[in-house]
Formats: C-alpha cells, structure tokens, sequence
C-alpha cells in the first residue's frame, strides 16, 4: 500500500468524523441548519477521496472513465448554492 493511499484514506476517515460529529450536534439543535450541511458537505468530501483512491488503482481506462464519472455526484454536492453562501 503506498503512501497516497494511506493519507487519502486518513483524509476520508477525518471527514466523516467530523460528519459524524456534525450530525449529533445537528440532531440534538435541530433549528442549527448548519451543522447538517457541513456534515452533508463533508461526507461528500470523504466519498470523493474514496473516489479518488480507486482512481489511483484503476486497473483499465474503462474502470477509471467509471469512477470519474461517478466523481460527478459529490462534487454536485458540493457546488450546490446552499454551500457556496
């Protein structure tokens, strides 16, 4: 396992901590808007670093051309306006 690999999935990891995290604290203030879309923005962010960890291992362009597209929904995620204010 090289050492890329290690660190994104570190990264990943980190991210749905703190998603983890958020969500409790959104579950428990409820009226807290924004506690729920860090979470939201974080697991997609750990879903992208999933993402591109099977990048890095994709064995044919096929595999790789897949995944890429599948990169397309949390980064949609993340570039929703409700994010970005």
């Amino acid at each position: 396992m090289s050492w890329i690999t290690v660190i994104w999935t570190i990264s990943a990891t980190m991210c749905l901590t703190f998603a983890g995290l958020y969500l409790s604290v959104w579950f428990h203030q409820r009226d807290r808007w924004e506690n729920l879309l860090f979470a939201v923005a974080a697991i997609a962010t750990a879903v992208l670093a999933i993402l591109e960890v099977n990048l890095f291992r994709a064995p044919t362009p096929a595999v790789y051309g897949e995944v890429l597209r599948w990169m397309h929904v949390p980064a949609a995620v993340l570039s929703m306006p409700e994010f970005n204010s």
